[in-house]
């Protein structure tokens, strides 16, 4: 199995389809897709290889009309920036995210993450959604796992929301015409945002291996339920005084540096 240095992103999307090799991209270049693929990327782009070292690279401004099928993969450090898509990831076989940002708008009734479980680790996920299926996120529920990872969430016509498996990670949610949030499976997370019609927020059909997540009630409408013990109301001030969280069992600092 070969390690292969990339410099382009033709480069890129042959050397990724090779099962078994690595590949590594420069230091912290700006692909720009305006000038790469001005008219869009057509058709899906296979991500067969062992191992992603993305080393800062970002892909700029891409209009994909297919995915990234990502089988297995195991990919640090890598970034989608302002895209416009139908379905930009589809996952199989276990890939694992460390470290990667995305974002930019999804079109229609697509997903962002779609197909199978994948492990995510310090990444950024910042979208937009035009969907009012209940989530752009999974196939109608996100399936992996989500560990120190910001998730913001623009979704005007969405009218609930379904979240599974994340820990110490941060939910910003801008979606004014949800009235329901389905949480299961989450560990030490924050959930704020304007979610000004939302009178629910608790588990689906199941709920276990949940600690303590706290949600800023100021941001709900007024008397939402929230569903179990484990998800426990704060105010705005409240979600901003590190000494109140910590008082109240919410782990403070102290993350996983790895």
């Amino acid at each position: 199995m070969a390690t292969v240095n990339v410099q382009n992103w033709s480069e890129f999307v042959e050397a990724v389809a090779v099962a078994g090799d690595t590949v590594v991209l420069p230091e912290a270049e700006r692909w720009d897709m305006n000038v790469i693929a001005p008219e869009g990327v057509t058709g899906n782009i296979a991500v067969n290889c062992a191992k992603i070292i993305g080393n800062g690279t970002a892909i700029w401004n891409g209009h994909f009309y297919g995915a990234f099928q990502v089988s297995g993969t195991q990919i640090e450090d890598f970034h989608i920036v302002n895209f416009l898509a139908s379905g930009l990831i589809q996952n199989s076989n276990s890939p694992s995210y460390d470290r990667c940002m995305f974002s930019g708008l999804l079109l229609g009734e697509n997903r962002l993450f779609a197909l199978g479980n994948a492990a995510w680790n310090r990444c950024s996920v910042n979208i937009e959604s035009q969907s009012t299926n209940r989530s752009a996120i999974g196939n109608d529920v996100f399936t992996g796992t989500m560990s120190y990872c910001r998730i913001i969430y623009h979704a005007s016509n969405i009218g609930t929301i379904r979240f599974d498996g994340f820990s110490n990670s941060e939910f910003v949610l801008y979606a004014p015409q949800c009235t329901k949030i389905y949480v299961e499976k989450l560990k030490n997370c924050t959930m704020r945002g304007n979610l000004s019609a939302c009178t629910y927020v608790g588990y689906y059909s199941y709920k276990y291996e949940s600690l303590i997540n706290v949600v800023n009630t100021d941001d709900l409408a007024d008397g939402a339920t929230l569903m179990f013990t484990e998800l426990v109301g704060v105010t705005d001030a409240q979600m901003k005084d590190a000494a109140y969280l910590a008082s109240i069992g919410f782990p403070i600092g102290g993350g996983d540096d790895a």
